[in-house]
């Protein structure tokens, strides 16, 4: 089994990331602890996660020009992290009530509720929710397991008949069982078939 742990984020300044991401996002801070570089300098290890989630994001404050200038465009201006929440319209009251800026309006996808909001960088992030109109089978992973009326059911696929083809695969042609209109149009009036070739 592999797990992804983290996933990095370059950042301005610490304190001002874990401000937004605790205070406004309602993430966790799991980690805030001294570190070093490769050489030898002083940094710190912060790592926040939103709450019940498993991956984590090290927020990693930009160290010279070259880390600095992608700070809020890691990934060239497009969406790069999707939240999920099991309320949609909670979370997102939350977050506007908090001032995360939204640069979409909600709207209602085959998949669900989306909105996209910035992060302190400037970064494009997802909020997703479940909604009214879901592909079958789609269940989201913030549900509680218990949750059925999405999945596909017995009741919803054709149930057999007694008129209903039933499809049989055959290795070659010469192991199918005769078919008496094709019999009838044989020439030679024999029942015989092709033998397999060799």
């Amino acid at each position: 089994m592999a797990v992804l742990r983290l996933v990095t984020l370059v950042v301005a300044r610490y304190d001002e990331a874990i401000e937004f991401f605790v205070e406004q996002l309602g993430f966790e801070l799991v980690e805030d602890s001294p570190s070093f570089t490769n050489d030898g300098r002083e940094k710190r290890w912060v790592v926040v996660r939103p709450p019940g989630g498993e991956t984590g994001i090290l927020l990693a404050q930009a160290d010279g020009a070259d880390q600095g200038s992608v700070v809020g465009r890691q990934v060239g201006g497009r969406v790069c992290f999707f939240l999920e929440v099991a309320d949609f319209d909670v979370a997102y009251d939350r977050m506007v009530s908090t001032g995360i800026e939204f640069v979409t309006a909600p709207r209602t996808e085959p998949y669900g509720k989306v909105a996209v909001f910035l992060d302190i960088a400037g970064n494009r992030w997802d909020l997703l929710g479940p909604g009214d109109r879901r592909p079958p089978g789609y269940r989201s992973t913030t549900e509680p397991a218990g949750r059925v009326q999405d999945r596909p059911s017995a009741a919803n696929f054709p149930q057999p008949t007694e008129n209903r083809w039933k499809v049989t695969a055959y290795s070659h042609p010469a192991t199918m069982p005769p078919n008496p209109a094709m019999l009838r149009r044989n020439s030679s009036g024999s029942n015989s078939r092709p033998s397999p070739s060799r």
